[in-house]
């Protein structure tokens, strides 16, 4: 592979940008066409909204983030609805939305649950940040609903290539901040 990309670059996609892809490529196994739910959209949930958008061909993909400048940046990199996590569940039954896979890149007991409530039956949420040592649920909830629980951790060389080559064709451009 040949690049440009900056080290800065280089040095986030081997862990912010790896990770997501990750989590929705081989774990979430995102299908295209797949509603996706992306529970905090920093540096994480950005990079995972683009990889759902560009790489993976995700049909419709929902925001949340508790900022409202999170938010706008999710909409801007190609979110269908960007929204306060306490929306969600109202969101879904309006517009009678059916996710196929979340991902929660926050990790603690609040998003797990917002996200556990959205999900439909035979549902996929993979766990990606650990905002939390320790995360509960109501084990008939997940039995009643079939919803399969998956964790992720960051990703491997062959993945590591894909992403590179993602960020040097600009289908993911990490936002990075550079300090000297």
């Amino acid at each position: 592979i040949r690049t440009d990309i900056p080290p800065d670059v280089a040095a986030v996609a081997t862990d912010a940008v790896l990770t997501p892809y990750q989590a929705m490529k081989s774990v979430g196994k995102i299908q295209a066409g797949d509603t996706v739910l992306v529970m905090g959209c920093g540096g994480l949930g950005q990079n995972a909204i683009q990889i759902a958008r560009n790489c993976l061909q995700a049909g419709t993909i929902i925001a949340c983030d508790i900022k409202a400048e999170s938010l706008q940046v999710a909409r801007e990199l190609g979110a269908d609805f960007a929204i306060h996590p306490d929306q969600l569940s109202d969101l879904v039954q309006k517009n009678r939305i059916t996710i196929n896979v979340a991902f929660d890149n926050v990790g603690i007991q609040s998003t797990f649950d917002q996200i556990v409530n959205a999900s439909p039956s035979g549902g996929r949420i993979v766990l990606v940040g650990v905002g939390a040592r320790f995360i509960q649920f109501h084990v008939q909830v997940a039995i009643v609903k079939e919803i399969q629980i998956l964790g992720c951790f960051w990703g491997t060389r062959e993945e590591l290539v894909e992403v590179m080559e993602a960020i040097n064709d600009g289908r993911i451009k990490p936002r990075v901040e550079s300090r000297d």
